[in-house]
């Protein structure tokens, strides 16, 4: 991140002036390095007000230069809206096996102070009208949480529930519906 944050210029950070103080841009946060607080958001965040542009400096400045953002951004910031968590399964012969787990990252999993988050950009339904599919535009996020093999995977079990999705939309309103909900939609699915 060090190398991206010494590209940034005041045009498109924000708080450029902040990162020059004493202070610079990080702190220690219960032992771990992470990125200051400035005015109660990120120091690399944005004002709506800012005529350089509102949201996140590195990720503008990731695109500007034609990067992907996973490359400027903390790993916590390129994630987002995606969540990699891992989980031991266990199984009837006494084994056990190291999983992976890729969902929505939700307030919850932010822990303490998460609940006091803005997450419109996975919890507001308004969040979920783009125009392809997650999977698809979080390619790269994904491919780097869980590699490329696995990622074709989940892009070969997902583009098959995209055809299942679209044959359903062509049946009757009511038997759409039924169809809909024993597949377990997201919250934010519109044909509900």
């Amino acid at each position: 991140m060090a190398k991206w944050v010494k590209k940034l210029t005041p045009d498109i950070w924000e708080k450029h002036q902040y990162a020059n103080s004493k202070k610079g841009w990080t702190e220690k946060e219960d032992g771990v390095e992470k990125t200051i607080v400035v005015k109660d958001t990120c120091i690399f965040m944005n004002s709506p007000e800012f005529s350089g542009g509102q949201g996140c400096a590195l990720h503008k400045l990731a695109l500007v230069n034609g990067a992907k953002t996973l490359e400027s951004k903390p790993d916590v910031c390129w994630q987002l809206p995606i969540r990699r968590s891992y989980e031991t399964r266990e199984f009837e012969d006494d084994t056990e096996a190291q999983v992976i787990v890729i969902e929505e990252f939700k307030r919850k999993n932010w822990g303490d102070g998460g609940h006091t988050m803005d997450w419109y950009c996975s919890s507001d339904s308004d969040a979920h009208t783009a125009t392809e599919p997650v999977y698809v535009s979080e390619k790269d996020t994904l491919i780097e949480l869980i590699g490329k093999k696995a990622y074709e995977v989940l892009k070969e079990h997902c583009d098959n529930r995209v055809a299942l999705l679209k044959t359903i939309k062509k049946l009757p309103g009511r038997k759409a519906k039924e169809v809909l909900l024993s597949l377990n939609p997201h919250p934010a699915d519109r044909f509900i």
